[in-house]
């Protein structure tokens, strides 16, 4: 009966539902964006946004891009609050703090994060390929790659038996990182100490930790480590103390060792998300995935000065060397 009634429509009624179809599938998708502690001129950020060019999207022409930004994690309801009040058709996420916040609000609009861990103990899928909730995106190895990280510092230094871990406790993320790291640590046989962060004392743990006997700091990144970096790495060398951290620009920076997922790569992957979330991809279809580029950074620089001589075989494996 509805196909004979459809196909009976006069030609005027046919001209208006071709109209309407036309509209449709030129409705403007409204994206909105929550970054904590930078802003959308960031250049992993600036990538993002060519990478949605590229595909063919166009801010002029098939959807709206809106920012908004975190200073610090206390601000992230708030400004989860204002996002919502965008009406988006897809939220990106940065980080799972973020998809926290927002999905006290939504559990409907798709949510692309940048940077997640584990999604099934977060609570946000019941699997990685075939998302349940309403998020998906990449991973950012925090957590999964934890016990490689351990590893790494075994193999640079074969003789050390006490472990440090800097890391955020209310950040759970972080804390996920930790379960990993402890069982990784363990099952070398070593010790794990942990320092906790709070405020602005990050420069201060590596005296304490080499106080303590600590050989080596594993640190895990947020958005007030990173932005207190530079101290911090410049302390645990002045302490005579190696750090591994999880981003290539740490170690490039001082530290002696990264490895994790590249930050530019991850973003560029959370446009290929939105891509296929304008087209009217469902996120069930979208799974979570790895990021591709996992990187290994070397700082020969800073081993030399620590009196820490890193193996050639590890050298070998490296993506990228500081001399």
């Amino acid at each position: 009966m509805r196909r004979r009634a459809l196909l009976s429509l006069p030609l005027g009624c046919w001209t208006a539902l071709a109209r309407q179809a036309v509209a449709q599938s030129q409705t403007r998708r409204r994206v909105a964006v929550l970054l904590v502690a930078f802003d959308e001129s960031a250049p992993a950020v600036v990538l993002f946004r060519d990478r949605l060019r590229s595909l063919g999207n166009t801010e002029a022409g098939s959807f709206d891009l809106a920012f908004r930004v975190a200073d610090e994690p206390a601000q992230l309801s708030a400004r989860a609050a204002e996002i919502m009040a965008l009406r988006p058709d897809i939220i990106v996420a940065m980080h799972a703090g973020v998809v926290d916040a927002v999905r006290s609000l939504t559990q409907t609009v798709p949510i692309v994060v940048a940077f997640c861990s584990d999604p099934v103990p977060l609570g946000f899928s019941a699997s990685w390929s075939r998302p349940s909730g309403n998020v998906t995106g990449i991973l950012d190895g925090l957590d999964i790659l934890a016990d490689k990280r351990v590893e790494l510092l075994h193999e640079i230094l074969p003789s050390a038996r006490v472990l440090g871990f800097v890391y955020e406790p209310v950040n759970v993320m972080h804390r996920l990182a930790l379960d990993r790291t402890r069982a990784a640590v363990q099952s070398l046989g070593l010790s794990l100490r942990l320092y906790p962060v709070s405020g602005a004392d990050l420069a201060q743990i590596p005296a304490r930790a080499a106080a303590e006997g600590v050989a080596a700091l594993i640190v895990v990144p947020s958005p007030s480590i990173l932005y207190n970096r530079t101290d911090f790495v410049a302390a645990a060398i002045s302490r005579r103390l190696p750090t591994i951290h999880a981003f290539g620009f740490e170690a490039v920076e001082g530290a002696v060792a990264a490895l994790g997922t590249e930050q530019a790569d991850n973003w560029v992957r959370t446009a290929d998300y939105v891509h296929q979330l304008m087209r009217g991809v469902p996120v069930a279809d979208l799974p979570f995935e790895l990021s591709a580029r996992v990187l290994l950074t070397l700082n020969l620089r800073t081993a030399r000065t620590l009196g820490i001589t890193i193996p050639p075989a590890l050298l070998a494996r490296a993506d990228e060397v500081i001399e």
